[in-house]
């Protein structure tokens, strides 16, 4: 400072650098799998790899490249099942693959290929021997299985319960009249000339033994079959049966179309009853047995536009069978 003249101040000032701070951000490392699919040491391009914790919590998919890499990213610690698919290779997968926290896993995965076409089969068979004396494809129907008949029938019903058998037509395309009808043995008609004309009661029947040849037209074209109904046979204990069973015309659907002619079962009546017993225990046993049996069939009546619209009159049958046995 000089006195006369002006003041003159003088400042000085000194800058202070400022120091700049630099954070540095760090990433955290994530878990992954990386790897190659390869083929007998070749690498396998456009296979698809999938990774699937064992939690089925975290789900990763892929396809390899050209040189048959792959990664999976990202992934949470834990096991993985990686597996490997390709059309025209066998699917490959490694199972509790390891995967650390942070770390990448590298695998190496072989595919080997399937075969796109079946080579040769060659299906080798015993030739087929049909002897005529001796009938084949033989089945035996015993007591239980009519009870699984809805309502009483007489014994040709049995034959439908026969796998490729129908009532009154056993294997081939001939009618009732093929038939051979046995009871216990004996033949109570004549094939070729009679059916079934002795219609048992499914009550009466322990057993019934079904016998058909079952030879197509190669083997000379034989049809029909013997049916053998074996009837009850007594004890030493008595029994007495007496069975009574109604079918209602008014609860019995049709199976006749519209227009069409023909006859059918309406309404059934059965009164029935057997005895069974011994005469001289462990020696001589008897067994009888009586059926009471009214039937009402119906016919379409083609006059009216009703499609289910039947005759007024219906044809009446009535049959009575009865049956006696003695066994030694």
């Amino acid at each position: 400072m000089k006195s006369g003249g002006g003041h003159r101040i003088l400042w000085s000032m000194r800058l202070t650098p400022l120091a700049l701070v630099g954070f540095a951000t760090v990433a955290s490392a994530q878990s992954a799998i990386t790897g190659t699919v390869v083929e007998n040491g070749a690498p396998v391009a456009s296979a698809t790899v999938s990774a699937a914790r064992l939690d089925k919590s975290v789900a990763r998919e892929a396809m390899t490249d050209a040189d048959g890499r792959f990664r999976l990213a990202p992934l949470s610690s834990g096991f993985y099942t990686v597996t490997v698919r390709k059309v025209g290779y066998r699917a490959a997968a490694q199972v509790a693959v390891r995967v650390p926290d942070g770390q990448t896993v590298s695998l190496s995965v072989s595919l080997t290929r399937a075969p796109r076409q079946l080579s040769t089969i060659q299906i080798v068979g015993s030739p087929t021997s049909v002897d005529a004396s001796t009938a084949e494809m033989s089945l035996r129907l015993d007591r239980e299985f009519t009870e699984l008949l809805p309502t009483a029938r007489d014994a040709s019903s049995l034959i439908a319960l026969v796998p490729g058998a129908r009532k009154d037509q056993l294997w081939g395309g001939a009618p009732g009249v093929s038939n051979d009808y046995q009871l216990d043995g004996v033949s109570m008609n004549h094939p070729g000339l009679g059916g079934d004309f002795l219609s048992l009661s499914v009550d009466w029947i322990e057993a019934l033994d079904v016998r058909g040849l079952g030879a197509g037209a190669e083997h000379g074209n034989f049809q029909g079959g013997i049916i053998n109904a074996i009837t009850k046979t007594g004890t030493n204990d008595r029994h007495t049966a007496f069975r009574v069973n109604y079918e209602s015309a008014r609860l019995t659907a049709t199976n006749l179309n519209a227009n069409e002619q023909g006859v059918e079962q309406a309404g059934r009546r059965e009164v029935s009853g057997e005895f069974l017993g011994p005469i001289a225990r462990d020696k001589l046993f008897y067994f009888a047995g009586a059926q009471l049996v009214r039937r009402d069939f119906r016919s379409p009546n083609l006059l009216t536009p009703a499609p289910h619209d039947f005759q007024a009159v219906r044809e009446d049958h009535l049959d009575a069978r009865g049956v006696g046995k003695l066994t030694w």
